[in-house]
């Protein structure tokens, strides 16, 4: 078995393209189908970008056992996460990448001590209070319904610098209540408090999520309830492409009237659509 890298002299013999691929498309390939599907370095000579300590090209085995480079995209090889990429778009994009970012290169050179002010550091000179559960769950309820309609990633709670942002706001409520005596936030409660006390991590946020998805499907079985009984309710499939990824997506709409003759849409789910036949015959048969 070979791996043969498809330079630009050889383009017109390529087996893959990108009018075939995605970036979401390879990324599900890596990590699903690695007996097919692979990452290879960036040999070439002369590189001086960080990124290429980290990305390379991806690559799919023809029917020879060959693997060929799938052009216009490259692959992070820790996480699979694909961009597309010529010469001419640059690797900006890709030093942003988190895996890049945290990228350790290995050194000769012994290792230094260096002192640095954290967040960690600063949480330390800072007062810890103990929140009541209502509190707790009310901050917990707000995060999910911040994360999950633009599906950010739940890793986004332990950013450093939206925490600085949570305890800046804390010491913010206990200065206006000194000065205005109003009670707005958490800080204006228990004063300038360590914000360690009320965020949690993403594994916490990822868990609230499936209390608070139970507590909606029940207030959704509610409203559907009697459109459904009166036979009201409308469920068709909705499909819609994302122009940046160039993803297909198929989802369940639902559209009733209730008993108020409001008219309401529920997005009932949606999942990627890797199918290249977009047919209402083969849409029907997706499971």
């Amino acid at each position: 078995m070979t791996t043969c890298v498809t330079t630009s002299s050889s383009l017109s013999s390529t087996v893959t393209s990108k009018n075939e691929y995605t970036t979401d498309r390879i990324l599900y390939r890596l990590q699903h189908d690695r007996a097919n599907y692979k990452i290879i370095s960036n040999d070439a000579s002369g590189l001086k970008s960080k990124c290429w300590n980290v990305f390379g090209f991806p690559t799919r085995k023809n029917e020879n056992g060959d693997f060929h480079r799938i052009i216009g995209f490259v692959s992070c090889q820790q996480c699979y996460r694909t961009f597309s990429y010529t010469q001419t778009t640059g690797t900006r994009h890709l030093n942003t990448h988190a895996c890049v970012i945290n990228f350790q290169p290995k050194s000769t050179l012994p290792a230094q001590i260096i002192s640095q002010t954290t967040l960690d550091n600063i949480s330390k000179s800072l007062k810890q209070v103990k929140l009541c559960d209502k509190e707790k769950n009310k901050f917990k309820d707000l995060m999910a319904n911040w994360i999950c309609p633009d599906m950010r990633p739940f890793t986004v709670i332990e950013d450093v610098g939206l925490r600085d942002i949570f305890q800046e706001l804390i010491c913010l409520g206990k200065f206006l209540t000194a000065i205005h005596e109003i009670n707005l936030f958490l800080g204006a409660k228990y004063g300038d408090f360590d914000v360690k006390n009320i965020v949690r991590g993403a594994d916490t946020a990822s868990s609230h999520v499936y209390s608070l998805a139970d507590e909606y499907r029940s207030k959704l079985k509610e409203i559907l309830k009697e459109p459904f009984e009166n036979e009201a309710i409308c469920i068709s499939p909705d499909m819609w492409s994302d122009s940046h990824k160039q993803l297909s997506y198929l989802g369940l709409s639902c559209s009733l009237v209730d008993a108020d003759f409001y008219y309401k849409t529920v997005d009932l789910c949606c999942r990627p659509y890797y199918e290249v036949d977009q047919s209402g015959d083969n849409l029907l048969s997706v499971r």
